[in-house]
């Protein structure tokens, strides 16, 4: 009867795979920026408001290309060129803007009206001498169309923000083409979708490393354990089922692997091998007792199969407890990965003990001297740890007090193209521009009046505003800064005959007036309506910065802040926002769901043990015992100086799901062995027997299966695979040692 349900168990999980494989096919790539804000957040809610007053979203979809010509950058034929290229981008219907020295005016006055003049007449040579001398001293256009030092010029297009990925690959290969057909002597590529496009590839490129080397290494230890190839491949084919069940479901719920969801696969192999062998061993170990198959399979499901529920169980919480988070991407991985434990408990139960109780024995059933080292090793450790407890436990106090220290040393920091691997091409062109230009790091601020019966064209606002620009641009290094005042001390200039003098701010409110009427009766209306509303109650003043961290980011509104104060009489109050802005506040928003998520995982697991021992010591010892090993983690973390981010972030409530498995396996066994009579001494020295090896042995495996994260060119990936590993020795170095030495001094039953 047994066997017949093993058999119909396996074939419904065979036919349910095959499905999955099917949804695979839906299955898509994705890396949205916007994915990463934190959802109901007020800040969010406002930044959408500015962007849909202003339209800045628009600003955040750039194109920036800078091109070098050693013969020199006003030559008629590189700015022919140039010309060439700029026209060209101006031909694709998804390009609403392109900026260059070709296409580029000045205004001046002609018969009362604002008009324009090119700021490079490149098609009359005898003009350029002059042209070149006049645009290389301008304020207006250094840092933006012309290099800081004066040797390369820029190219600034922007697009739809709504490309699909189709759209943005195929617009970025027909640039490059033509870049590549006007044969410059050097030129530099940067954009948003190129950004997208580069993690896009190192997603998919990244998944397939994990899971192979995963894969590899995982087979090798599983074959050293067992030393039978059955021992390989139906694990590996858990594995593999695991990871397509939950993949399956992302691809029927249309939701795309991302940075983060990437970790899945080596996550749910080492989770799916810990299963694994905590019932394998089992399984050996009743065949070693002279029990046969059908007895042995029911004694392990018994003794282990709900031990490993409850394991899976908590690693399924931990995971869970993710979905708190106000970040898209981390809360859906929670979820995910959450729901691919828990199918993968139902896999390996049905495959690892289905498969034993149909296949032959086991050879290494047959190897005694294999239990007998174990148990030798063991039971020597065993005796070690209860003669020397007092001076271990003191030791284990010293150390995860003094880790305090280095946990007050992490920092929350950040960066769009921090996780961009160091030898790749596109950040040498992100630095060209970052120090020749402007840079590509979107800077919004919004500007409130305190008056709601004021207006920003009143002159005092004005004049205000202008002090504002100025610091933000002479002190902050805002490049690119652009409000509704740099209309206006442009027009102001236009009307003074183009003098630099006359740029600067009108002594009147008249005079505002006046130049603002000018300004609407002209092409740049649309434009200037970006930076101030129609009826003059909103402003917006917008730059561009280089790719500034968290804390570089924080120091510069740090800065401005001590500058807003000492204003004597502002007249505004402003608010940063933006793109960038929002990818910070995801940042700030982690303590807070990191420490929400792992409250609610110790609340649940204080639950699972109460139940399971009815003893309040117990949730104590079993909360010390898994509460040290993330200590510890977050001591190495502070004392390497790596950041808290969106994704080393997952690692407290990822580590806390797994290491808390072994500690259940241990006292489970530990309350089995209570419930035959035994004394609580002897009780442990079973358990610890018992469990001590597969504990060892799950550690090694999941070592393996997150050293390949150690491979990731995802700088991210790198650290929870280095963390990780770390705090899993920790836990088994714990689980070994602190654990029975706090059953002894606190279980007294």
């Amino acid at each position: 009867m047994l066997k017949k349900f093993s058999r119909l168990a396996i074939f419904i999980v065979i036919l349910v795979s095959g499905l999955s494989f099917v949804q695979l096919s839906n299955l898509e790539f994705d890396f949205d920026l916007e994915q990463f804000f934190p959802v109901n957040d007020p800040d969010l809610e406002f930044f959408h408001e500015y962007s849909e007053r202003f339209n800045s979203n628009i600003d955040d979809e750039y194109i920036f290309i800078g091109i070098t010509n050693k013969n020199g950058i006003f030559k008629p034929e590189f700015l022919t060129k140039v010309d060439s290229l700029t026209t060209y981008l101006f031909s694709f219907d998804s390009i609403y803007s392109v900026y260059s020295v070709t296409n580029s005016f000045y205004q001046e006055m002609n018969r009362g009206q604002l008009k324009k003049t090119p700021i490079l007449h490149y098609h009359h040579p005898e003009l350029l001498p002059s042209d070149s001398t006049k645009l290389a001293a301008s304020n207006e256009f250094k840092g933006f169309l012309i290099s800081k030092d004066g040797k390369s010029i820029s190219i600034s297009a922007f697009h739809s923000p709504n490309l699909s990925d189709q759209q943005k690959t195929a617009l970025l290969v027909d640039i490059r083409t033509k870049i590549d057909e006007l044969e410059f002597d050097k030129s530099y590529l940067t954009a948003k979708i190129l950004v997208e496009e580069t993690y896009l590839v190192e997603i998919q490129r990244n998944l397939t490393l994990y899971l192979s080397i995963s894969l590899v290494l995982i087979s090798l230890t599983l074959y050293m354990l067992f030393q039978s190839f059955k021992s390989i491949w139906i694990p590996l084919v858990t594995i593999v089922f695991s990871i397509s069940w939950t993949f399956g479901l992302m691809a029927y719920f249309e939701y795309p692997i991302d940075i983060i969801s990437s970790l899945l696969p080596p996550v749910l192999a080492v989770i799916c091998m810990s299963d694994v062998i905590h019932l394998y061993t089992k399984f050996i170990e009743e065949l070693r007792k002279g029990q046969n198959k059908i007895d042995a399979v029911k004694r392990t499901f018994k003794d282990v199969g709900l031990a490993t529920f409850f394991t899976s169980l908590t690693t399924a919480i931990g995971f869970f407890s993710l979905s708190f988070s106000n970040v898209i991407p981390i809360r859906f991985f929670g979820i995910f990965a959450g729901i691919g434990v828990l199918l993968s408990f139902v896999i390996v139960i049905v495959f690892i003990l289905g498969f034993s109780l149909l296949s032959k024995e086991p050879k290494i059933v047959q190897i005694k001297k294999y239990g007998e080292k174990w148990n030798a090793f063991l039971s020597e450790s065993f005796r070690f740890i209860i003669n020397n407890r007092i001076s271990i436990l003191w030791v284990s106090i010293g150390v995860t007090v003094g880790s305090f220290y280095f946990i007050n040393k992490i920092e929350l920091n950040s960066s769009l193209l921090q996780e961009i691997p160091k030898d790749n091409p596109i950040l040498e062109d992100y630095a060209f521009i970052e120090t020749q230009f402007s840079g590509t790091r979107s800077f919004e601020m919004a500007l409130i009046l305190k008056d709601s019966n004021a207006s920003f064209l009143d002159v005092e606002i004005v004049h205000q505003i202008d002090e504002i620009n100025q610091f933000l641009k002479d002190s902050c290094g805002v490049g690119m800064l652009l409000s509704h005042v740099s209309f206006i001390k442009t027009a102001r200039q236009a009307y003074d005959g183009g003098r630099d003098s006359g740029y600067r701010v009108p002594d009147s409110d008249r005079e505002i007036y006046f130049l603002c009427n000018k300004i609407m009766q002209t092409e740049w209306a649309g434009e200037f309506l970006r930076y101030m509303t129609i009826d003059r109650k909103y402003c917006r003043v917008g730059g561009k910065l280089p790719d500034l961290t968290t804390i570089q980011f924080q120091e510069l509104v740090d800065k401005f802040d001590g500058f807003y104060k000492k204003i004597e009489n502002p007249y505004v109050e402003y608010k940063m926002t933006g793109q960038a802005m929002m990818l910070d506040k995801t940042t700030y928003s982690l303590p807070y769901n990191l420490l929400m998520g792992l409250l609610i995982v110790f609340s649940i697991i204080s639950v699972i043990v109460g139940l399971m021992f009815k003893s309040i010591k117990m949730v104590f010892i079993v909360l010390v015992s898994n509460i040290v090993p993330l200590i510890l983690m977050g001591a190495v973390m502070g004392l390497l100086g790596i950041y808290l981010k969106a994704d080393t972030s997952i690692i407290f409530a990822v580590s806390l799901g797994i290491v808390v498995d072994d500690s259940i396996h241990y006292l489970s066994k530990f309350r089995i062995e209570l419930g035959k009579g035994r004394s609580v001494l002897y009780a442990l020295k079973r358990s610890y027997l018992s469990t001590g090896k597969a504990i060892i042995i799950t550690t090694l495996l999941l070592l393996t299966g997150f050293m390949p994260l150690l491979l990731s060119s995802f700088g991210g990936a790198f650290y929870i695979g280095l963390l990780v590993s770390l705090c899993l020795v920790f836990a088994v170095i714990i689980d070994l040692t602190i654990l029975p030495i706090l059953v002894m001094l606190f279980y007294k039953k």
